[in-house]
């Protein structure tokens, strides 16, 4: 199975927002950036055959532009990628709702996806922070072994 880790674009500010931290958007730049990044991604990778969101409306808004760049149905929100994700939690994710797909996105957080793909790939043994907007490809392999096979920082897309 292939798992794309992708960090949501960049949100408006915690300090700067009234309601809850589920609630925070995206900002303009951060639209712009996924959709630049995913536009740009679709012409030569392929993509996913499913999106799992955390309920954050941040992560949800990252993950509807993925899934309008690779013609895909609409993300399916789950509180399982929320922040304060757990491995357990990956898990149980994985294997009650992706099924046999083959190639899942998943959006969510930080620090929670740097640790889940340390330890997933180096036994956390591996420093890893993803930027906002990054994606991080990990290969998983039976055992929850999982192999880094490509980490793209949101600036390497840009235009």
């Amino acid at each position: 199975m292939i798992l794309w880790f992708i960090r949501h674009a960049i949100a408006v500010e915690r300090s700067d927002f009234a309601g809850p931290d589920l609630a925070r958007p995206l900002t303009a730049a951060g639209r712009r950036q996924a959709r630049e990044m995913f536009e740009r991604l679709a012409r030569f990778r392929a993509g996913p055959t499913l999106i799992f969101a955390s309920e954050a409306v941040r992560a949800w808004e990252t993950a509807d532009l993925l899934s309008v760049c690779y013609r895909l149905n609409r993300p399916v929100r789950t509180p399982l990628l929320n922040p304060g994700c757990t491995l357990k939690r990956l898990g149980v994710l994985l294997a009650s709702k992706a099924g046999p797909a083959g190639h899942v996105a998943l959006v969510g957080h930080e620090p929670d996806f740097s640790e889940l793909i340390s330890r997933l790939t180096a036994d956390r043994k591996q420093s890893l922070k993803m930027k906002k907007g990054a994606l991080a490809e990990v290969e998983l392999k039976p055992g929850n072994r999982g192999i880094l096979k490509l980490l793209i920082p949101p600036d390497v897309m840009a235009s």
